[in-house]
């Protein structure tokens, strides 16, 4: 077990690399006190080497578009999925401990969280100043946490290790175990709340550290954590969820009250590429038109007949589309549906109709044509969270606690209406905020929010998770004809080869 551990931490320093200015890269593969993190730039090479776990060596990216991704681990079993590649296993609840989409994401970040661990002990005695400790630990704690939780989400308490002796100096008789689930939650707890209060980190970064985490981030990932456990509470009958819900909406309140992020006037604008780091967006992997570093989004969704009217060669690989039940469910005003593309032009004639490339659905095209592309990778930024988020969370949580009507100024419909607002031409006078005015009860409100949500973050990796907190994960599934889904499938199973190497107890079901 020590040999196994050493070499883990060999293997994370090497992906620690300093570039000089003569560009001979500087290796901290050898660890001695005199290489390894003496300066403030090797502090940051390591960071950013942590940072970098996000997309990977590959060009899928851990949180885009790749078959096991965190996006298509959250949408691919819901009702919000169509492509013109088939995922059966995933899409039908089949899917085993041995395959690899449903792996992959256990088996990158469990040791990422590894290697956060061991470079925040690293950098508690490296020879820089106070300031620059404080910084760099604040924002591994938060990548760390962020990185637990998404785990916590899909998989439940995972055997990560956060304690840095056990990875440097680790013991013969030395054992990984899962913790128990108020161990891992309370851990992450504290983690994000230390670093929320002690107000370390920026409320949002800009220039060059754009991309970094930031005190919102941390905010953000809180949030969906009190979120998660206010509606397992409520769901299986346990602990006090109301408690967790009005967690969640001060969390949520005290974003708000930073008054720095705002919504989008209009909401295709979230993720134009020329209007990048705008204030919507709360935490975003930035992206270049190269490979690894680019998104290649879009290239997913075109078809391959796809030509840009503006002559900007893309690529296009003819798979995600918006299911046309979903499409044909947005209000027909409402401007959300417009990203949402039921046609395009093949260089000799507009493709229409619902058959062909279009028969499974509309071409969801959030992220929109960038010249700056290589043609599969461009430079839009990748969203991972957005204020519209905040807002929707709250009136979640202010419904569960007071009802649609009560708690004072904003109410959970006051929330509600603010993210509705942008998506419609005078907005007052629409039935869409008439039918939200019309309702009185918690049940009823919850679940049009949880219809709202699918309106405003389909294709974000949300509605898996949002769907469990609401209780219907599973019989939405049924409904569908997915009659394997069970309700152990809420959780994806801990990786067979995991099991067999450390001895754990595999996830209900598996």
């Amino acid at each position: 077990m020590k040999t196994k551990f050493k070499h883990i931490l060999v293997i994370l320093c090497l992906s620690m690399i300093s570039c000089k200015g003569n560009l001979e890269p500087e290796l901290f593969d050898q660890i001695t006190p005199e290489n390894f993190l003496t300066n403030e730039d090797d502090v940051k090479t390591a960071v950013t080497g942590v940072y970098a776990e996000f997309r990977g060596i590959s060009e899928w990216g851990r949180y885009k578009t790749s078959w096991g991704s965190v996006m298509t681990l959250q949408e691919v079993p819901t009702d919000l999925w169509a492509a013109n590649w088939f995922y059966k296993a995933h899409t039908d609840f089949m899917w085993k401990a041995t395959d690899y989409f449903v792996c992959e994401i256990f088996e990158f970040f469990v040791p990422a969280i590894t290697k956060a661990t061991a470079l925040i002990a690293r950098i508690q005695d490296a020879p820089v100043s106070d300031d620059i400790k404080n910084r760099y630990i604040a924002e591994l704690r938060v990548v760390r946490a962020l990185w637990m939780y998404d785990l916590f989400d899909l998989y439940g308490p995972v055997p990560a290790i956060t304690d840095p002796e056990k990875i440097l100096n680790p013991t013969q008789d030395f054992t990984v175990t899962r913790p128990s689930r108020e161990e891992y939650i309370t851990f992450v707890e504290t983690e994000l709340k230390e670093v929320i209060n002690a107000k370390i980190l920026p409320v949002a970064w800009t220039g060059s550290d754009y991309g970094h985490v930031s005190q919102a981030t941390a905010m953000m990932v809180l949030l969906q954590l009190y979120m998660h456990e206010g509606g397992y509470c409520r769901n299986k009958h346990v602990g006090d969820y109301l408690d967790y819900f009005k967690k969640a909406e001060q969390v949520a309140k005290d974003i708000m009250d930073l008054q720095y992020y705002e919504l989008q006037a209009e909401f295709k604008d979230i993720w134009s590429p020329q209007n990048q780091h705008n204030n919507e967006i709360i935490f975003a992997l930035p992206s270049f038109p190269i490979p690894v570093m680019g998104n290649n989004f879009l290239a997913h969704v075109l078809p391959t007949d796809y030509k840009s009217q503006q002559g900007i060669p893309l690529t296009g690989w003819n798979g995600f589309r918006t299911p046309w039940e979903v499409y044909d469910s947005f209000d027909p005003a409402d401007k959300r549906r417009q990203v949402h593309k039921t046609e395009y032009w093949n260089g000799k004639e507009m493709v229409t109709g619902r058959t062909g490339t279009l028969e499974y659905g509309a071409l969801p095209m959030k992220y929109q044509e960038n010249a700056n592309t290589d043609g599969t990778n461009d430079a839009s930024e990748y969203v991972i969270y957005r204020y519209a988020d905040v807002i929707m969370l709250r009136a979640e949580a202010k419904n569960e606690i007071f009802g649609p009507d009560g708690g004072g100024t904003p109410t959970a419909k006051e929330l509600l209406h603010q993210v509705c607002r942008r998506s419609f031409d005078n907005y007052d006078q629409t039935d869409h905020k008439k039918k939200i005015d019309q309702i009185t009860d918690i049940d009823a409100f919850r679940a049009h929010l949880l219809q709202e949500r699918a309106w405003e973050f389909i294709w974000e990796g949300k509605r898996r998770s949002d769907m469990i907190r609401h209780g219907v994960f599973i019989s939405n599934a049924i409904s569908r004809g997915k009659n394997l889904a069970k309700d152990y499938h809420e959780l994806y199973p801990i990786p067979q080869q995991t099991i067999y190497e450390l001895k754990i107890k595999q996830n209900d079901g598996y």
